[in-house]
């Protein structure tokens, strides 16, 4: 007797084995040498200069900057960059405040209920501009 392996679990299976350990967003942190405000405006200024729609966010603690890109897959209806900063006032009296930048891609696709968003592994273009971000905004990585 023969047993037959369905060809989509063949297909699905490597797929599946090297999205297993991969990250799908990256994290940066960083220490900037002005209080949290400035720190903010800084990113809202470099990530409009890199061509995102940014916004403050979680009460002005925070910034959301999103840009779409046009390089889709097959099974792709949309997809965009997404990068998150969030700031807080260091405790000690120096001025300084603490950045934590996350950044991610968002693929979209329509199903029977509506579009569907999935984040899949951050893109290089998107590690890249919140790299630059940091280094313009922060004290480094």
């Amino acid at each position: 007797m023969r047993t037959c392996v369905p060809v989509l679990s063949l297909v699905l299976l490597p797929l599946l084995a090297a999205s297993c350990g991969t990250p799908m967003s990256t994290t940066f942190n960083t220490t900037s040498p002005q209080p949290v405000a400035p720190t903010l405006r800084c990113v809202l200024f470099v990530t409009d200069s890199l061509g995102y729609k940014a916004r403050l966010v979680n009460g002005s603690q925070g910034v959301e900057a999103t840009h779409n890109d046009s390089a889709l897959a097959s099974y792709e209806d949309g997809r965009f960059e997404k990068i998150s900063a969030t700031g807080k006032n260091s405790k000690s009296n120096d001025g300084s405040s603490s950045l934590v930048v996350t950044a991610m891609t968002i693929s979209q696709h329509w199903t029977r209920i509506g579009l569907e968003s999935d984040e899949v592994p951050a893109s290089d273009r998107v590690k890249q501009d919140a790299k630059t971000l940091v280094a313009r905004c922060g004290g480094g990585s």
